[in-house]
């Protein structure tokens, strides 16, 4: 019997586990062998990064979902110890217009008055982790666009560890604000939450969290990334519109240069 295929994602709990639970069974049946499907425990939201564990490096995992910086980390070098998969999903925001898109909401506490970026100058704003786009590399970018920098624009930015933690340190009122994964918000409102938190500004689009897979599987990258291609037009694709997403859509490198840099 061949290995098991082993499914990691970076991108749980912010987007809900079962998303990947459907990929995972999907090939398991498509590809008639088993596959196993694990959430990384620092539950960051983005994946592997200098000084962090790389378990694509050393064998532990097959398949990834990660946030584009760890991708371009781990692609880069002279060894990478991942390549782009190929295929990646596209979310059901209308902001998306159905392409493998997506954006960064800046959030702060319901009635604090703060109405846009320029208002959080001075103020206490956190991120998930600095691997992240859509929690820190784009907050440094809109920073950049100002000539200014978190260290002398914020009162403070520091990490929080995930955006549930961001969203939940915001609640509490200990901080002021942060930049969160639209598709976190989406989905923790689809579970019917009322988030008392309020948008003051939206950045993006910037290129979905792609899939990777790690090279000594380049036989079956082909292969896989065919498989979420037609992913929606199966039965077994139908809970994806219950996860937020509508498909999965070719990508190449091209799609992620824009992040290059971070």
């Amino acid at each position: 019997m061949s290995d098991p295929l082993r499914l990691l994602t970076y991108l749980s709990p912010g987007l809900p586990f079962g998303l990947y639970e459907v990929v995972a069974d999907y090939l398991a049946a498509r590809r008639e062998r088993e596959v196993t499907i694990a959430s990384a425990p620092e539950g960051s939201g983005s994946g592997p990064g200098p000084g962090t564990p790389n378990p694509f490096a050393d064998g532990r995992a097959d398949v990834g979902f990660v946030c584009a910086p760890s991708f371009l980390w781990m692609a880069g070098g002279a060894a990478p110890s991942v390549k782009l998969l190929g295929a990646a999903p596209c979310h059901d925001d209308p902001r998306c217009g159905g392409q493998p898109v997506y954006f960064s909401d800046v959030v702060t506490r319901r009635g604090s008055g703060l109405a846009s970026l320029d208002d959080l100058a001075g103020k206490r704003v956190v991120y998930n982790d600095p691997y992240s786009l859509s929690g820190y590399h784009c907050v440094l970018g809109a920073l950049r666009a100002r000539d200014q920098t978190p260290e002398a624009f914020f009162g403070s930015f520091v990490a929080s560890g995930s955006h549930h933690r961001s969203l939940e340190l915001i609640i509490a009122g200990t901080v002021d604000a942060a930049a969160i994964d639209a598709n976190v918000l989406n989905a923790a409102r689809s579970l019917g939450l009322d988030l008392p938190v309020e948008t003051v500004c939206t950045l993006g689009p910037f290129p979905i969290q792609p899939v990777v897979i790690r090279p000594g599987l380049e036989h079956l990258r082909p292969v896989i990334c065919a498989a979420l291609l037609d992913l929606h037009r199966t039965a077994e694709g139908a809970p994806l519109r219950r996860y937020g997403v509508e498909k999965f859509a070719a990508v190449d490198a091209g799609h992620y240069a824009s992040v290059e840099g971070c």
